[in-house]
């Protein structure tokens, strides 16, 4: 018996890996074209969007002070460990921060989890002052976040939200003249001067503690975060964000 050759499909296979002049992004493009008896079968790219519904981006934010001539290096640097805090705060925890110290910007990269409208207001709220301070009927500051250990948030008696203030010693010291000095009038507890709390004084309170009660619902564990973060050392302000294919990995 002869056997004849029997005669395969031609198979062209054609990877291009096509690379951008600036070296950001890779392109790949794979072409596959067959003689089968059911034809020629093609296949085209598709945009993917991750589970959030956004795009896959990189963002980067930069920040600038709102007066940088009153700024100094000291203050730029020690700007950088609230941002951190405040970061992990609202999850974004594969970041990189740089400072410019030539045009006074801070520089903030990490990937896109939330929308462009969420991450634009949450880059926004990293720049809240942060500034807490427990004033008399006055309005004279009597004392403020720099006096202030710890903060949890908690639960009150009747299941409110609440924020659990422990001072430091020489806080705690303060507190106890403040509450002393000042029975029957109100003490405002204010945060960049927008009032949390203003009870009135009822008797010298020397343990240490004070609590922060009748907060919106989820406030409290927000508030919480912010105080313990601290303050910023100046006024810092959004100065843009950049959104773009998320083609490089973040350092």
């Amino acid at each position: 018996m002869i056997k004849h050759p029997v005669k395969t499909a031609a198979v062209t296979i054609i990877l291009l890996l096509a690379f951008s002049l600036s070296g950001c992004s890779l392109g790949i493009l794979w072409n596959r074209s067959a003689s089968t008896t059911e034809g020629t079968a093609d296949k085209s790219s598709t945009t993917q969007q991750d589970q959030t519904g956004h795009d896959d981006k990189n963002v980067e934010v930069v920040f600038c002070p709102a007066d940088h001539n009153q700024v100094s290096q000291a203050e730029m640097e020690a700007i950088l460990p609230i941002l951190e805090d405040r970061l992990d705060n609202i999850g974004i925890m594969d970041r990189d921060i740089s400072i410019d110290y030539s045009d006074c910007l801070i520089k903030i990269r990490f990937k896109q989890t939330m929308s462009t409208q969420e991450t634009s207001a949450a880059m926004s709220a990293l720049c809240a002052r942060g500034l807490l301070t427990f004033k008399d009927e006055a309005g004279n500051i009597l004392l403020d976040g720099t006096d202030i250990q710890t903060a949890v948030a908690e639960k009150d008696q009747q299941n409110s939200e609440c924020v659990l203030i422990t001072f430091t010693a020489a806080g705690a010291g303060k507190f106890a003249e403040v509450t002393a000095a000042n029975i029957g009038q109100k003490l405002t507890i204010s945060m960049d001067d927008c009032i949390l709390v203003e009870p009135v004084i009822k008797q010298a309170i020397s343990g240490g503690t004070c609590l922060i009660a009748s907060l919106d619902d989820g406030r409290a564990q927000t508030l919480a975060a912010e105080i313990n973060a601290g303050a910023l050392p100046f006024l810092l302000l959004v100065d843009q964000i950049n959104f773009s294919s998320r083609s490089t990995t973040l350092p």
